[in-house]
């Protein structure tokens, strides 16, 4: 192992020394703050404390997650446990249902006719840990409409990039296919958030519609913004070269000091990430919009998930849904 891979695992375990679990807690105990969150996901099961385990599922599942807010809760911070959580301190679940299938889970979510907003976790998440930090996103940004989680099959492990890499692609057509049925039923806007790799589990779910000629669905993404987007720059012109959208629709989040986009570009053979090595004005030469968050330093010490860690920009996105901006 390198001196940067050690580096590199260090800095990826030092944020998250404890293990979440989603075993539930007692009714009695559990925080009246609570957020929903929805989810389909490409996990295999796993048990009780897990949900859902790191291996690959033949077919989707879904389902909902209630997840308890401590009132202690810290804007920005996913506060969890080792072993049994507090409901007092810690994030912990409050509440589970199922979905027999797409069709009745894309009924759930459209239900309200409100917007809907689907997350896509990144590199190195557990089950629970992407599940709590999209409670801990809604909750702090006062995200408006449902919480749609895509989880796709990460190994939550600091060394299964390759592996995570190649989850994410077996993942895309599940996606692709949640957003037409998704479209199907709404005629409100349609908003993918993607984080890390999550990136291109969206625009190979886009890029698969637009091979399939699916310009219903495509036409109902209003808006895609990826954060921190691990994605090689070629691959990613090329994308957007072929997905049938406008290219304003789609918005980037770089921070040219992200240290994990830097290690994941090493992996790669030293190829540019979007989220670090390219500039504003490249981006914005392919015709996406682009917000520039180098300097921000109230979020993750990797500066790697800074939308969701800032205090200040969480700030930011609570006023303007307050406002209802986007």
């Amino acid at each position: 192992m390198t001196r940067h891979s050690i580096s590199l695992i260090a800095l990826v375990t030092a944020a998250c020394t404890a293990e979440p679990t989603l075993a539930p807690v007692p009714p009695a105990t559990a925080s009246a703050q609570t957020e929903t969150v929805y989810f389909m996901t490409t996990r295999a099961a796993g048990n009780d404390a897990t949900l859902f385990s790191d291996q690959r599922a033949s077919v989707p599942s879904f389902g909902a997650v209630v997840v308890g807010i401590p009132p202690t809760h810290q804007v920005g911070q996913v506060e969890v446990a080792d072993g049994t959580p507090d409901p007092t301190w810690h994030f912990h679940r409050a509440g589970l249902r199922d979905y027999a299938d797409l069709a009745s889970f894309a009924d759930a979510i459209t239900d309200d006719k409100g917007p809907v907003i689907i997350y896509i976790h990144g590199y190195n998440n557990s089950f629970a840990e992407s599940t709590f930090r999209y409670a801990q996103i809604a909750h702090d940004a006062e995200l408006p409409g449902k919480a749609v989680q895509f989880a796709w099959a990460s190994k939550g492990e600091a060394n299964g990039y390759i592996y995570d890499r190649d989850s994410a692609l077996t993942a895309r057509d599940d996606l692709a296919e949640l957003l037409a049925q998704t479209a199907h039923r709404t005629d409100q806007p349609i908003t993918l958030v993607a984080h890390s790799m999550g990136s291109l589990v969206a625009m190979e779910a886009l890029l698969h519609l637009s091979l399939s000629d699916d310009v219903r669905t495509l036409a109902e993404v209003s808006e895609v913004m990826m954060l921190a987007p691990d994605l090689d720059a070629d691959l990613f012109a090329d994308q957007l070269d072929q997905i049938q959208m406008p290219a304003n629709r789609f918005g980037v989040a770089i921070n040219r000091e992200d240290r994990l986009l830097r290690f994941s570009g090493r992996i790669a053979g030293e190829s540019e990430r979007v989220g670090r090595d390219l500039d504003t004005e490249t981006l914005s030469a392919l015709g996406v919009r682009v917000v520039d968050l180098t300097g921000v330093r109230d979020g993750d010490r990797a500066g790697h998930f800074l939308p969701a860690t800032s205090p200040t920009l969480l700030a930011f996105f609570r006023s303007s849904a307050r406002r209802g901006g986007s």
